[in-house]
C-alpha cells in the first residue's frame, strides 16, 4: 500500500510549527496543510490535519467537505488548540479527494473503507472519532467494522438514520434525479447548488448514496466507547436523537438550538463538542 507522499518543504514547515508548539507555544499550527494518501484501491483520499496531541477524526456531511463542516466555524482549530491532532479527511467523492464516475469505483462501505486506509497509513491504532450527518453514518460503520475510540460523536443523527437508512437514500435520489418535479423543488434546489458548488455529478451523488448500509440496533448496542448524540432542536432529518442516544449504553444526548443546516454552525454545537472532546489532553 503506497505510504502518505508530502513535499520537503511541507515536511519541514509541518516539523518547525509542531516543535515551536511542543516547546511551549501557546497555540497550535495555523495552517491545516491538505495532504494525501492512495486508498486501498489507488484512488487518492485528500486530507488536512492540524495540531499535535491525541488523534481525533472528525467527518463531514453528505455534499459537504471537512472545511464546510469543521473548519469554516474555527471548530477543528479549536478542537487543535485544545492539544489534538485533528486529522479531516474529505470522503471519496467530495471535496479534493477523487471523484471517479463508475459507480462499480463506490462498493459498499467504501467511504468506511477509505478512512480505515487513510488512519492505517498514517499509522493511528487509537484515536477519537466525530461525524456530522453522513459522517456520523460512517463513524458507526466504522465502530461495526472493528474501530475501538475512547469517544464518539455522533452529529445531526437520529436512530433512523443509522438503522433503516433507504428512506434517507431514497429521499436525497428523488431529489436529486427529479429535481423540480421532486414534489419538494425547493429542497431540490438546494441539493442542486450544493452539487454545484462541490463539483459533484448527479452519476457521483448517487453512487456515494447507494454504497452506504445500516447500522443495526444490535450493533448500537455494542458500541464502547464514551458517546455523545448531539444533534439540533429541530433537526429530524436522520430520526430520533434521543432514541439513538438510548440504544447506545451510556449515550448522552446534547441538543443545542438549530436545524439540520444550520447547527452544525452553532456556538453551542462547537461548545459541545470542545468539552467533550477536550476533556482527554492525551
Amino acid at each position: 500500500m503506497t505510504r502518505v507522499s508530502l513535499s520537503r518543504r511541507t515536511v519541514l514547515a509541518a516539523a518547525g510549527s509542531a516543535a515551536a508548539w511542543a516547546a511551549g507555544a501557546s497555540a497550535p499550527p495555523p495552517e491545516a496543510w491538505t495532504l494525501e494518501i492512495e486508498s486501498f484501491d489507488g484512488e487518492s483520499i485528500a486530507y488536512r490535519a492540524m495540531g499535535i496531541g491525541r488523534p481525533l477524526v472528525l467527518l463531514h456531511g453528505f455534499l459537504s467537505t471537512a472545511q464546510q463542516t469543521w473548519m469554516a466555524s474555527g471548530l477543528a482549530e479549536r478542537l487543535a488548540a485544545s492539544r489534538r491532532r485533528v486529522i479531516l479527511p474529505d470522503f471519496r467523492g467530495h471535496g479534493r479527494s477523487a471523484k471517479p464516475q463508475d459507480p462499480a469505483r463506490y462498493p459498499p462501505d467504501i467511504l468506511a473503507m477509505d478512512i480505515e486506509a487513510l488512519l492505517e497509513q498514517l499509522e493511528i491504532t487509537d484515536c477519537d472519532i466525530a461525524g456530522y450527518s453522513l459522517g456520523a453514518r460512517i463513524a458507526a460503520r466504522l465502530m461495526v467494522r472493528g474501530l475501538r475510540p475512547r469517544k464518539l460523536a455522533l452529529c445531526g443523527m437520529g436512530f433512523e438514520g443509522l438503522t433503516a437508512i433507504a428512506a434517507r437514500q431514497a429521499h436525497f435520489e428523488n431529489l436529486i434525479v427529479n429535481g423540480e418535479n421532486s414534489g419538494n423543488p425547493r429542497a431540490a434546489r438546494v441539493v442542486a447548488a450544493m452539487m454545484e458548488q462541490a463539483g459533484i455529478s448527479q452519476a457521483v451523488a448517487l453512487a456515494v448514496l447507494r454504497s452506504q448500509l445500516d447500522t443495526t440496533p444490535e450493533d448500537l448496542a455494542g458500541f464502547e466507547a464514551e458517546t455523545r448524540i448531539v444533534c439540533g432542536t429541530r433537526d429530524r432529518d436522520n430520526g430520533d436523537p434521543a432514541r439513538l442516544s438510548t440504544a447506545i449504553p451510556g449515550a448522552v444526548l446534547e441538543q443545542p438550538d438549530g436545524d439540520h443546516l444550520s447547527t452544525v454552525s452553532a456556538p453551542a454545537f462547537a461548545d459541545a463538542l470542545a468539552r467533550f472532546f477536550s476533556e482527554d489532553r492525551g
